[in-house]
């Protein structure tokens, strides 16, 4: 029998839980792993590509055990009873929860049968930086990486570790963002890519915080560490497309906009685009930017906002949704639209920044 703190077994599951299967052809993949020993309570999830664990101490336990138990039932029986300290009874074959008059049997499955990820002896080249750093490079580009394209090595975010810098890029091929932070702790640089559903995981568990984080590699894995979570991802196999050949390195025609007033009329424009195409016309001429939308109704808009501008008269199209992306991603008071001509790609930037950079393709309308 084990006495555990329901608020504190609910929280831990929380965070394991996003890595359990919720479609598998193998039932022990729904369930979470629970592994008592020493007064601690290891739980782990695993969906044969990531798995997340954490660690619930302070346990009086009459003696080791491992079991797994669906994840779902488990989290909704402790959300279900009232009281704030729930019972645990494995005989071998059943889990008992119990909490003041009620009482719940639940199915397990033998905790040696659950198929952990095989990690490495060894994870080499660990870097260190703070959660709200790492979570604000992959937040930026991540949004741009598919989650099915047949081009798999798309499906991911790049990282790549190379002394003074770590950068973060991700691509459709159709448009692309690029991050990077300052980094000096490794002298071996290298390349991976992690797959978009893992790094949507571990920008869920970091926090805004300098608490750091620490990341390791291992030939076709990464770890991450954080507090009393550490989670660990299969690689992305493939050669990720060259970046710095998609990013421009000058533009002739800049427009600075205030992220305030572009959003809600980019906004605005998307209620007339035409559904299949998303298009919006970009107008620039001397201090002015016009935003002209139509559709297959023959309903238009067309809006005006006073800019920073004083390049060549052009007129480009674009996907909306690419640009309310990015707008809406950026933390900046202004915005920066850079240009070579009309039918060239658009560099998007914060003002007076050089961390980030978003570029997408114009499309014909």
């Amino acid at each position: 029998m084990l006495t555990v703190n329901r608020e504190a077994l609910l929280t831990k599951l929380s965070i394991v839980s996003n890595a359990v299967a919720r479609r598998s052809t193998l039932p022990i993949l729904s369930n979470v792993y629970l592994g008592i020993s020493d007064g601690r309570m290891k739980l782990i999830g695993h969906n044969m590509e990531t798995q997340i664990e954490s660690t619930l101490e302070g346990l009086k336990s009459e003696e080791d055990t491992e079991f797994t138990v669906s994840c779902k039932k488990f989290i909704d029986v402790l959300k279900a009873i009232d009281s704030d300290e729930a019972k645990l009874d494995f005989d071998g074959k059943k889990l008992v929860v119990k909490a003041g008059k009620s009482k719940f049997t639940l199915q397990t499955l033998p905790g040696v049968d659950f198929p952990k990820i095989k990690t490495p002896d060894e994870f080499s080249s660990t870097l260190k930086l703070s959660q709200r750093e790492l979570k604000r490079i992959l937040s930026n580009v991540n949004f741009c990486a598919p989650a099915s394209d047949t081009r798999y090595y798309l499906n991911g975010v790049l990282l790549v570790v190379e002394k003074g810098f770590l950068r973060a890029v991700g691509t459709d091929g159709h448009r692309l963002a690029y991050c990077h932070t300052a980094q000096t702790q490794i002298e071996k640089g290298m390349e991976v890519i992690l797959p978009k559903d893992a790094v949507g995981e571990i920008i869920r568990l970091l926090a805004d915080s300098e608490d750091e984080v620490a990341i390791s590699f291992a030939q076709a894995q990464c770890r991450f560490e954080l507090n009393d979570v550490v989670m660990i991802s299969k690689l992305v196999e493939g050669k990720f497309p060259d970046y710095k050949r998609v990013i421009p390195a000058t533009h002739s025609n800049v427009m600075l906009v205030h992220k305030a007033e572009i959003l809600p009329a980019l906004q605005r424009a998307a209620l007339l685009t035409n559904d299949k195409y998303r298009g919006v016309r970009l107008e620039l001429s001397t201090g002015n930017l016009a935003l002209r939308t139509d559709n297959m109704e023959q309903e238009n808009s067309s809006e005006d906002l006073e800019v920073e501008y004083s390049g060549d008269v052009l007129s480009s199209g674009f996907n909306i949704v690419y640009l309310l992306d990015v707008v809406q991603t950026l933390k900046c008071e202004r915005i920066q639209f850079a240009f070579s001509d009309g039918q060239s790609s658009v560099l998007v930037t914060a003002e007076g920044a050089s961390d980030f950079k978003y570029v997408t393709m114009p499309m014909r309308i």
